[in-house]
């Protein structure tokens, strides 16, 4: 395997690293850059122009739709670290529903599967204002012969405190409760998540794993003060500073805990989003949400209202 790497600017005053796959989506009317690493990095570069260097670290193949992964995100303004695999670059059929969900059929193996934890990749971690994970690329073990979630709980362990941001996608059959908790936990060597981001179908998955559901019906458990119970339950079992909850129509909900500070105290905030006339389709929509809320909360460092 080799890198090949884009200089970035160093005039930079913030770095956020994104960790994970770079893959191609087959849609319906064509194939599209994708991966939400690689999606959360594109848009974060574009929200934040010359002000913070985004950087996305992932392996591709040495295929002509490895080499244009590379091409696309330069087109897009992000620096790469891009490693290459004898494995095919990565290719998911998605299949949109009548409300424009999608369901995913991924390529397995593929050269996201095959991330290592390079010196460079350690120090990019290091230094990084923001690092961004999610639990997809560690949807092999080292048991299939992949390397992608050792690469990514070693990295967890080298980052500096509170600049971690996971975000789950939890896509079956390609994720287990173990492999999901110890990214999220970061082992014996990790530190605290700066926020960890999930919908509201995660949340109740990743709920009934720590056993932290609590006795407020579901739909009152959407909104209010019995989300923002379930937000905090899920937060103090996880050592997370700060969860986000997305819930598609009804907006999102972002509890932070706020005890570091002066105040003693946690805080809560939610958007009933925006009406949508016409719904094309949601590939991508929370890669969008995570670059938007990672610029106000963790860059610009906006309050938990402002932020959402």
């Amino acid at each position: 395997r080799s890198a090949c790497k884009l200089n970035a600017s160093s005039s930079a005053a913030s770095s956020v690293v994104c960790v994970g796959e770079a893959l191609w989506d087959a849609l319906p009317d064509g194939i599209y850059l994708g991966g939400a690493p690689a999606n959360v990095a594109m848009h974060l570069s574009e929200l934040s122009g010359d002000t913070t260097e985004v950087l996305l670290a992932a392996c591709v193949g040495m295929d002509r739709l490895g080499t244009e992964v590379q091409r696309r995100l330069e087109l897009r303004g992000v620096s790469t670290l891009l490693q290459r695999s004898e494995a095919a670059t990565g290719m998911v059929v998605a299949e949109l529903s009548e409300t424009g969900d999608a369901t995913y059929t991924f390529d397995t193996p593929a050269a996201w599967d095959y991330l290592q934890a390079t010196p460079e990749l350690l120090q990019r971690a290091r230094t990084a204002s923001v690092v961004v994970i999610g639990s997809l690329a560690g949807r092999l073990g080292c048991d299939d012969g992949a390397t992608s979630r050792d690469a990514i709980r070693e990295l967890r362990s080298v980052c500096q405190p509170d600049s971690v941001v996971l975000d789950v996608n939890l896509r079956a059959p390609w994720y287990t409760p173990e492999a999901v908790l110890d990214l999220a936990c970061g082992g014996e060597t990790g530190g605290r998540l700066a926020l960890i981001k999930v919908n509201d179908d995660e949340l109740a998955i990743m709920e009934g794993w720590l056993n932290t559901s609590g006795t407020a019906s579901v739909e009152t458990a959407l909104g209010g003060v019995g989300l923002e119970k379930r937000m905090r339950a899920l937060g103090r079992a996880l050592n997370a500073k700060r969860v986000c909850v997305t819930r598609g129509e009804r907006g999102a909900a972002l509890w932070c805990d706020d005890s570091d500070h002066e105040s003693t105290t946690d805080t809560f905030a939610e958007h009933p989003g925006y009406p949508v006339s016409k719904i094309g389709d949601t590939v991508g929509a929370g890669d969008a949400f995570l670059a938007a809320l990672i610029r106000s909360l963790l860059l610009e460092r906006e309050s938990n209202d402002l932020a959402l």
